[in-house]
């Protein structure tokens, strides 16, 4: 595969302002000819409406034109969709996954099934190294888009913004910034298009909350439209792989986030250049056509050994059935059929393999009641 000028196949739920979206108009961006499968419509060159089972080496077998190689891309859009027949493939497979820490628990599990895997959070993707030893799986971040993040040169007239959903535990959590003499202005509606770098572009701080300690999109769509991030301390490990706070960002703890926030706003020119570099930073380094450079060139070895021989072993089987399984999904028709192939082919191993998984559930189970101890407004 020549990363030059590939032909890719994108199975996504296309939806815009989605991840999705984003790398299809990386990869358009970059010369790349992108073909999109989806179970929605959406605005894209060559889409393909398909159903949420479709049968992708069949897909790909009807196709005029080869594609040089698959990737999935997870995108939240209400319905899943998951397609069959990826281990068949005979091409070069891939997947990015983004809500590492809420969709751990299958996610860890679903990776397995490409030739590249990459996940968004640093500490979610070590984790699962950890557990499951895997050498194909990557670190790929959350990006900016360079038309719809920028900075749109607008008079900077919020002192403190955010972007995101604002559930009734943020709302009191601003209520008592704003009472502590630092008033933040989030949208009352959502946000698509070119909105999100134009509301970004009038703050001169954008004061970031992760839902679970994940480093989100937020984070570079603030700094890329010229905004001085601050962000939560703590946060994936990967943050502080990108960033450096008091140079380009800075982090709080909640309870001086005020004290933090009125230090740059009493001293325009620290928040400046804090919030230059942070921009010069995203620019050069964190954009969706980034992404997209480092994700082909990690691709381009082609189809692994690896992928070829666990399409053989009974894991591929065990590891979907749980996938199937996961409570956000409950295809438990499919499950089952699949619980049965890996029973059948490795009774004792498909044992083993679930007291393990059950071990590491646990875990999970005591890590979210650690958060929710300590549970700060997200």
């Amino acid at each position: 595969m020549s990363d030059s000028n590939a032909h890719v196949l994108l199975a996504t739920n296309f939806k815009e302002h989605h991840l999705g979206w984003y790398v299809y108009r990386a990869l358009k961006s970059l010369g790349h000819r992108v073909t999109v499968a989806s179970p929605l419509d959406g605005p894209a060159e060559e889409l393909v409406k398909v159903p949420e089972d479709v049968n992708m080496p069949e897909f790909v077998r009807g196709m005029t034109d080869k594609p040089d190689i698959f990737l999935f891309v997870e995108t939240s859009a209400g319905n899943r969709f998951f397609p069959r027949g990826l281990l068949e493939l005979d091409i070069p497979t891939a997947g990015w996954l983004g809500d590492n820490y809420l969709n751990f628990r299958w996610h860890k599990e679903y990776c397995a099934m490409f030739d590249y895997a990459f996940f968004c959070q640093l500490g979610r993707m070590r984790l699962a190294q950890k557990i499951y030893r895997y050498e194909h799986l990557h670190w790929l971040p959350f990006a900016a888009d360079e038309e719809y993040h920028r900075d749109f040169n607008l008079e900077r007239d919020i002192d403190v913004g955010y972007v995101g959903s604002v559930i009734p535990e943020k709302r009191k959590f601003f209520d008592k910034m704003e009472k502590a003499g630092v008033p933040v202005r989030f949208n009352e509606v959502f946000l698509k298009r070119e909105d999100v770098g134009r509301y970004n572009s009038r703050c001169k701080i954008v004061y970031n909350i992760c839902a679970r300690f994940d480093v989100n999109l937020r984070t570079f769509e603030a700094c890329l439209a010229g905004a001085l991030l601050v962000g939560q301390r703590v946060i994936d490990e990967g943050f502080f792989e990108i960033f450096t706070p008091g140079v380009d960002c800075d982090v709080h703890d909640f309870d001086d986030a005020p004290e933090i926030i009125k230090k740059y706003l009493a001293d325009p020119e620290r928040l400046r250049r804090v919030a230059l570099a942070g921009q010069n930073l995203v620019a050069e380094k964190h954009t969706y056509r980034r992404r997209m450079e480092e994700l082909l060139r990690a691709c381009s070895a082609g189809v692994t050994q690896r992928r070829l021989d666990f399409a053989k072993s009974y894991l591929a089987d065990l590891k979907m059935a749980l996938v199937y399984g996961h409570p956000s999904f409950k295809m438990k028709r499919e499950a089952g059929e699949h619980f049965q192939r890996a029973f059948k082919m490795n009774f004792f191993g498909s044992i083993l393999y679930l007291a393990r998984y059950a071990y590491w559930r646990v875990t999970e189970k005591i890590e979210k009641t650690i958060w929710e101890a300590g549970k700060r407004p997200v």
